[in-house]
């Protein structure tokens, strides 16, 4: 992002990578992983839920928190779901709260239908985020 700055020499120490439940999102958190697992880093797999949807989305964070434990067992990776109805303004409270040096999402392909009424959340931060991005290619 253009207000985003990334120092070389600070350690990146935690590291966000926004789920929507996916199967693409297992596909990138275990790139992810396999990219920094040679350093000392703490995962955050996030998820913003609207109200309606909150059941479901426990249902599939629990799932999410089942396959790290038995995967990954041993690596420091932690599961939150987040609330809010304007999803940026959710990840960057919780990028400042926990002091994550990158954000990791995946970025999926859309109809332009799609694209023109609903930007997804990879443009949003794109264009409004402080935090250095990493990309994941669906």
């Amino acid at each position: 992002p253009v207000s985003s700055s990334f120092d070389a020499d600070k350690d990146v120490r935690n590291i966000v990578y926004a789920t929507d439940f996916d199967q693409g999102d297992y596909l990138a958190i275990r790139r992810l992983l396999t990219i920094v697992s040679a350093f000392k880093v703490k995962i955050w797999c996030i998820h913003v839920s609207r109200d309606a949807r909150k059941t479901w989305d426990d249902v599939k964070m629990k799932a999410l928190k089942d396959y790290f434990r038995r995967v990954y067992s041993g690596e420091k990776v932690s599961c939150e779901l987040l609330e809010g109805e304007d999803i940026v303004k959710e990840v960057e409270a919780f990028a400042r709260e926990h002091q994550i040096d990158l954000f990791a999402l995946t970025n999926r392909k859309r109809s332009l239908l799609a694209r023109l009424f609903d930007p997804g959340l990879t443009k949003k931060l794109l264009y409004q985020s402080s935090v250095p991005l990493l990309i994941f290619r669906a």
